[in-house]
């Protein structure tokens, strides 16, 4: 191996195992009832299909409002452990916090709804009403797929974590016999910078 290479896979091998280690962490906890998300100072459940689908639904950033206190607040109940879908409910978890500064949390849910997505497996889509891109039969297909191999019913599905989901899907697909999907992780993204820097030096 050239010595240029050496040193690159020096600085590059610690940051991929690294990677790898908090990759597995952060797999295994989508498996406990017993964390909490947080987003800034509001509790969340992880996102779960259910959930995501009434963010979808609802529009929830459809319009580039001026004042996006009611869009942030209607994002941060309908994730809320405490979500109910009584309006009046709704309208008091407002009422309770509408004096929120609502600036830093655009980005802070765009990370919940990024790390939701992490293990997705990547596919040509297009981007929902919250930004995420996700396929036009995401819906339909993920159900489908998990329903037929476990027998699970369409209520129980909606209520798992969408990373958890995608967790089984890989599961499935290797046991069918499958190339194993292709998630982007931070250590495979590692991995590829690892070789075009290596290419490059070449």
């Amino acid at each position: 191996m050239d010595d240029r290479i050496k040193d690159l896979w020096a600085e590059y091998e610690p940051r991929i195992a690294a990677a790898k280690s908090s990759d597995n962490r952060d797999r295994h906890r989508f498996f406990t009832h017993l964390l909490e998300e947080t987003i800034g100072d509001f509790p969340a459940v992880i996102l779960t299909l259910e959930r995501y689908l009434l963010v979808t639904l609802e529009g929830v950033f459809d319009n580039d409002a001026d004042d996006l206190r009611f869009p942030v607040l209607r994002f941060l109940w309908i994730v809320s452990p405490d979500f109910d879908p009584d309006p009046d409910k709704a309208m008091g978890f407002i009422r309770k916090h509408g004096k929120l500064d609502p600036t830093p949390y655009p980005d802070l849910i765009r990370q919940y709804l990024d790390d939701a997505f992490a293990y997705a497996p990547p596919k040509k889509a297009s981007k929902s009403s919250t930004g995420q891109s996700v396929d036009k039969e995401w819906f339909s297909s993920i159900i489908d797929t998990v329903a037929s191999e476990y027998g699970w019913a369409e209520r129980d599905i909606l209520a798992i974590p969408i990373p958890r989901l995608f967790l089984y899907l890989r599961r499935i697909r290797i046991r069918l016999g499958f190339d194993e999907a292709d998630f982007c992780t931070e250590a495979a993204r590692l991995k590829d910078e690892f070789m075009r820097r290596a290419n490059e030096r070449n």
